[in-house]
């Protein structure tokens, strides 16, 4: 358990709760006080929080005539012009049988009460006691029970029992060990407490203004469950609720070495036992630990390859059994970090001033680093603004005043200026220390402290306040640090002591709820408690040997803070979505590990985590994308994303990698100042290089994303996003399990559907967030996956699970099991194929809970309307360049339904709010609907194309049980028909499985067991998983531990993975099951036996390469040019047809003779298009002219003559430039790639942010008129 002090207010929004589930008979909650000091004010624990209204007090005493401590409460409401209240808040979390029971003794007939709140309905009350008697409440409307009021005395204990089964939804009433009452209705309507179980209880002492009471209570018990006492239970996984997850959960490969290790959390945990093994049978423990909390990191490398682990935790219901034993694994090439102990790394920070960012050390190399480049210029930015304001006044402690009548929209407007001023105030303060820190200039110093000195005086309990403006409250105290250690050789001790004061007081009325109350540790989703806790991590640094009591905050704020991360895990990912992965992947969080590593040296950036993160900004808010992926504010478009420009640039300067700074330069030339400190990676002269080593699919396995692109580095690229989440509709997240997104050509295609005005609103939670507004199934006329605003611990259940996941040149495959999202499906699987490079085959397998017949739906939505052709059961959208033509090719649907706005599940429209977002556009959508069965297989193709280009040829056929789609000729796709059937069959292809598909000599099996072509085993498998085999590839994705077999063209004499580490044959010396995770061996007739453990696995055969790069290639502007007059090379220089090559960044050629005059006007991209008066003037685009002569090295550049380092080539009547030569006349940005064989260009400063897609989904509004003709068409 942990202590914490009361507060004089109750936080009674707790994000995050225990699942709610009946245990065997357990104490959640016991407090008999005397474990506590006499006097003593710190009495709170996670389980048990004291609060109230000003007036509100407690301590811990001696009641009269007693040598027991008991809690003393106080209202002290003599003086005041209101009521006060004082709560004691019991958290419960429990179903079914909860006994209560406390001790009272009143000094007056002062009014108490106890209630219990409902998980998602809210409180209700069950007792009251007040002018002598004391009564039960029943029934709905609730009412007391006069018939069993009760006489009570002053002074006198009073011991309260109540036994309430939400199952029967009854409970009994004990008062003195005597039964009061029995089987008495529980207060509120039906299924108030039975659908979704008792949350916390309450004991409230309420008094009236002018009035003053005191009394005790003492032997608070919770039990939950029935019969004897038994130990509580580590919930498994998958039952996690809202406490922290497993991690490394079973079967999970990690990259970082040593692992964290996370686990849910137990009530009342006195401590965990964890245990590590390199044996299943856990009989030679290598590591045993005793840890207070839930989680636990190794302060040693661990060796690599398999290990297993279990917990167990001590309360004082006993000791839980042990969990079930998890196997994971340690990559041989994990990133080795080992997170130093708070207590070492307290001993780490200097006990000098300054340390955050800047010592004696590293300020000379930043203020070299801010003189030149990008980073002076973003620097002087800042010095300007500061230079302007050096002569304002301070500003005084501001107030936040409403005129009278003001409306809560005025109010709304109010109190968002007020906080924009206080920002603003913060913000100068810490500009003005930081130029001070560049130029050692005494004024802006003085101006600083002036400042400091000023806001020291703002009263913490006023407008200012966290309760009141939680937002400046953090930001004074933060900024204050950290200009509190830049400057303090130059602080009075008045002003020291002063601020030190302050920080104080402001930092712990944040750490008090955050860290004790309801400790991110237990309640690790909380999405502004996070933040604000990363700021208590910050200011921890500043304040450390300075206030007494900060070393021992920061052991409890140090280990949340790397290794409890609420929203994703080491693959970097953002289950909220690409849009608040903004605020994650923001400028000052990027910035806390090089604090953190100026002030210790522990280079934390170095983590698994820091590094993947990138991968997920790489994929998810791609070069090029029009729109984001999944969650609130996904439709943003990551294009003039500055936060990942910056996140870029730290990325590629802490890791040296080129690919990095091309990422960087995909995202626009001025990076954000909001965080100074990143600066210094502005001016790295790393050199760009496109990612030609990364593959073109992703798999955030933490967030259950994964992510098809046709060609990662063509901002032109085709994109398929999928998403099955273990995070259900938590938080940001929404109701999309088994969801996808599609856009293609800078144009999104298939998106999420509906607007984020704010969280919650009635566009928001009605529409938004829920299924149909997604491309996902739903059934009976919309009703999707369970989501509901007051059962957090609900929707983080409403899970996806990504079942598989394949990858390749040719085709790629996908696929999530949401059956424990939709509360009226017990199967919901969702396969889908990428037929590379643009084309989709979406297979469902559903069936209705309780064999129920019903109507089953899918739903494709985007911004634009849809043609509609009902007799071929499709759906067409043209988007600007794209084209999106979708075919349900099985089963006949009854109906084809159309929307052009945003319809709830209750038929009505639900806008976004006019007031947050202003004549928003409508988003459309159609639906396939079926008959009403209790079960069926969906299958629906997706073809992408450009806005002027035929459908590709497809051909389908079926007989009863398979369904054979041809693309272009030679790519087949079979489909089963029924799921419940074993083997199914059409033509020469025998499977059993959910699918297969043919290409070439490629194959791939979808969730099955076997293979046939021509009679002929292909894969054969003891449990159904999915298999492909491309030339030279072999992938596997389990489910499970299992075996198969598969027929290659050739032997297999050696495999590797991606990352080229070798895996030798089982029968062979040197094969070490710890540190290879399959076993593989050659059998006769060109079969491979492969023994695999559940997870993910690609293969490389003797010697294939992880990418084929075969001929030369050439990419212009990110784009890979098709030549119809091929590229060649001429003693060593690469030449390339001149017409084809400057057309393709929207040049035109003029030939004259033996001359040619190549012209590009500022508006021209080729291949871009751009937003009206959105250009970005700093590129200084202008008309550009080139003349290039017949087989010369004689050019002319605007005017002006030039010499080529090579002379052009006149060849069967086409002109060839040599690469470079002419290119490297107007860009730099030109590079050769021995890896790839690829010559690459970027004719000009064109950055991706300055050219997309021709829609705006985020912020496009109505014209006036539009708006005007909108509302009449609604009338």
């Amino acid at each position: 358990m942990k202590r914490i002090i009361s507060i004089s207010i109750v936080i009674v929004m707790i994000i995050s709760l225990l699942p709610v589930v009946s245990f065997a008979k357990e104490y959640v909650v016991y407090k008999d006080f005397e474990d506590y000091e006499i006097g003593e004010t710190e009495i709170s624990t996670s389980d048990c929080t004291t609060g109230g209204t000003a007036g509100a007090a407690f301590d811990i005493a001696y009641p009269p005539r007693s040598t027991s401590k008991a809690l003393h409460i106080v209202n002290d409401a003599s003086d005041s012009t209101k009521s006060v209240a004082a709560n004691v808040v019991l958290v419960i979390n429990r179903s079914g049988k909860v006994t209560v029971e406390f001790k009272i003794l009143p000094t007056d007939y002062t009014q108490t009460t106890f209630g219990l709140q409902s998980r998602v309905n809210g409180w209700k009350s069950f007792l009251i006691m007040s002018n002598g008697v004391i009564k039960p409440y029943t029934g709905d409307p609730i009412t007391t029970i006069g018939e069993y009021s009760y006489p009570y005395d002053m002074n006198k204990w009073l011991a309260i029992r109540l036994v309430v089964d939400t199952e029967t939804e009854k409970y009994d009433w004990y008062l003195n060990n005597v039964l009061i009452a029995e089987g008495i209705t529980l207060p509120g309507p039906a299924g108030f407490f039975k659908d979704h179980g008792i949350f916390r209880g309450q004991i409230q002492r309420y008094i009236s203004k002018g009035n003053y009471s005191e009394a005790y209570v003492d032997d608070i018990r919770v039990l939950a469950g029935d019969g004897e006492i038994q130990p509580s239970v580590i919930a498994e996984e998958g039952e996690e609720g809202l406490s922290l997850k497993w991690q490394p959960e079973d079967n999970f490969l990690t990259y970082r070495n040593p692992p964290i290790f996370t686990w849910p959390t137990i009530p009342m945990a006195d401590e965990y036992t964890i245990q590590i093994s390199r044996n299943e049978d856990m009989s030679d423990i290598v590591y045993e630990v005793n840890t207070d909390g839930s989680y636990y990191s190794p302060p040693h490398i661990m060796e690599s390859g398999v290990w297993y682990w279990r917990v167990n935790g001590k309360n004082m219901n006993g000791t839980t059994e042990w969990s079930k034993v998890k196997r994971f694994r340690i990559a041989a090439d994990a990133h080795k970090d080992i997170i130093p102990d708070a207590e070492d790394m307290i001993k780490m920070v200097s006990k000098s001033h300054p340390r955050l960012w800047f010592n004696d050390e590293t300020l000379p190399e930043y203020r070299k680093a801010v003189a030149t480049g990008d980073a002076k210029d973003a620097y002087e930015k800042i010095k300007k603004d500061v230079d302007a304001k050096l002569n304002n006044p301070v500003p005084e402690d501001p107030k936040l005043i409403f005129p009278d009548g003001a409306t809560s929209s005025e109010k709304s407007l109010i109190k968002s200026r007020f906080k924009s001023a206080g920002l603003a105030n913060t913000l100068d303060m810490y500009q003005a220390a930081y130029v001070y820190m560049i130029t050692g200039e005494k004024k802006y110093a003085d101006k600083a402290i002036a400042y400091l000195d000023a806001m020291a005086d703002w009263d913490p309990s006023g407008d200012t306040s966290y309760k009141t403006m939680d937002s400046i409250h953090k930001d004074l105290t933060q900024k204050a640090a950290i200009v509190y250690d830049w400057l303090y050789p130059l602080l009075s001790e008045e002003t020291k002591t002063k601020v030190l004061n302050m920080i104080k007081e402001r930092f712990y009325v944040m750490y008090l709820p955050l860290m004790l109350q309801h400790p991110l540790d237990e309640n690790p989703y909380d999405s502004h408690g996070t933040s604000c806790m990363k700021s208590l991590f910050l200011i921890s640094f500043a304040i450390i040997h300075d206030i007494p009591e900060a070393s021992e905050w920061f052991k409890n704020i140090q280990p949340t803070f790397y290794k409890v991360d609420g929203w994703g895990g080491e693959d970097g990912g953002h289950c909220n979505g690409t849009g608040y992965a903004n605020f994650v992947s923001a400028a000052n969080q990027t910035a806390l590990h090089d604090m953190v590593y100026t002030a210790t040296g522990y280079a934390a950036y170095n983590s698994a985590m820091q590094r993947g993160e990138l991968n997920f900004l790489l994929y998810f808010m791609s070069n090029g994308a029009p729109v984001g992926s999944f969650g609130d504010d996904d439709l943003i478009p990551p294009v003039r994303e500055s936060v990942s420009l910056t996140r870029y640039l730290v990325g590629a300067g802490r890791y040296n990698s080129g690919a990095w700074k091309w990422a960087s330069e995909t995202r626009g030339k001025a990076p954000s100042v909001a965080e100074p400190m990143l600066l210094k990676y502005f001016g790295n002269n790393i050199e760009s290089v496109p990612p030609f080593n990364f593959i073109n699919t992703y798999h955030d396995r933490d967030i259950g994303w994964t992510s098809f692109k046709s060609d990662i580095i063509d901002p032109q690229h085709v994109a398929v996003h999928f998403k099955s989440s273990w995070w259900g509709a938590y938080n940001h997240s929404h109701a999309d399990q088994n969801s996808f997104f599609i856009y293609a050509y800078g144009e999104p295609l298939a998106l999420d559907s509906g607007y984020f005005d704010y969280y919650y609103s009635d566009h928001d939670k009605n529409y938004t967030r829920q299924t149909l507004a997604h491309n996902a199934i739903t059934v009976n006329g919309g009703k999707g996956q369970y989501i509901l605003q007051k059962d957090p611990e609900g929707n983080i259940n409403s899970k996806g699970d990504i079942t598989g996941y394949l990858h390749g040149e040719k085709f790629n495959f996908v696929s999530g099991d949401a059956k424990r999202a939709y509360p009226d499906l017990d199967k919901a699987d969702r396969f889908l194929i990428y037929l590379r490079p643009d084309y989709v085959i979406v297979v469902d397998e559903l069936s209705a809970a309780d064999d129920k017949p019903t109507q089953f739906e899918f739903n494709l939505k985007g911004i634009s309307d849809f043609e509609l052709l009902k007799e071929e059961q499709k759906a067409v959208i043209t988007q600007g360049r794209a084209k999106l033509s979708t075919t349900l090719q099985y089963p006949k649907a009854v109906e084809i339904e159309d929307f052009d706005t945003f319809i709830g599940i209750d038929g009505l429209e639900h806008r976004p709010s006019i007031d947050r977002l202003p004549r928003r556009k409508d988003h459309y959508g159609i639906r396939f609907d079926t008959d009403k069965v209790t079960d069926i297989v969906m299958v629906t193709t997706l073809d992408i194309l450009k806005a002027d280009e035929e459908e590709k040829n497809v051909k389908v056929n079926k007989n009863d049980e398979c369904m054979e789609i041809t693309v272009e000729g030679n790519k087949k796709v079979y489909v089963r028909l029924d799921y419940t059937k074993d083997a199914v069959s059409y033509g020469d292809v025998t499977f059993k499985g959910t699918a297969a598909v043919f290409e070439d000599d490629s194959f791939m099996l979808v969730n099955g067991t076997e293979l046939k072509k021509d009679g002929v085993t292909l894969i054969s498998s003891d449990v159904p998983d999915s298999f492909s085999y491309e030339t030279g590839e072999l992938h596997v994705f389990g489910n499970t531990d299992g075996k198969v077999s598969v027929k290659l063209p050739f032997k297999v004499t050696s495999i590797k993975d991606e990352k080229g580490f070798e895996t030798v044959r089982a029968d062979s010396e040197g094969y070490n099951y710890n540190t290879m995770a399959y076993k593989w061996t050659q059998g006769d007739d060109n079969i491979i036996n492969i023994a695999y453990e559940e997870g993910q696995y690609n293969m490389y055969l003797n010697g294939t390469p992880v990418m084929k790069y075969d001929a030369l290639n050439i990419r212009i502007n990110g784009r890979v040019a098709e030549y119809k007059n091929p590229a060649f090379t001429e003693n060593g220089t690469t030449y390339v047809p001149l017409c084809e090559t400057v057309s393709m960044y929207g040049a035109t050629v003029t030939e004259s003779g033996d001359s040619y005059v190549i012209t590009k006007t500022k508006e021209s991209y080729g291949d871009y298009l751009t937003y009206e008066g959105t250009v970005n003037t700093n590129y200084n685009r202008k008309d550009r002219t080139m003349t290039v002569n017949a087989n010369s090295n004689a050019a002319s550049y605007n005017g002006e003559a030039v010499t080529l380092s090579k002379p052009t080539i006149l060849k069967d009547g086409v002109l060839y430039i040599p690469l470079r030569a002419y290119f490297e006349v107007f860009t730099e940005r030109i590079g050769w790639s021995d890896y790839a064989k690829t010559a690459w260009v970027y004719t000009e400063p064109v950055y991706q942010d300055d050219v997309s897609s021709t829609a705006h989904p985020a912020t496009e509004k109505m014209t006036e008129k539009e708006y005007e003709e909108y509302l009449l068409s609604r009338q």
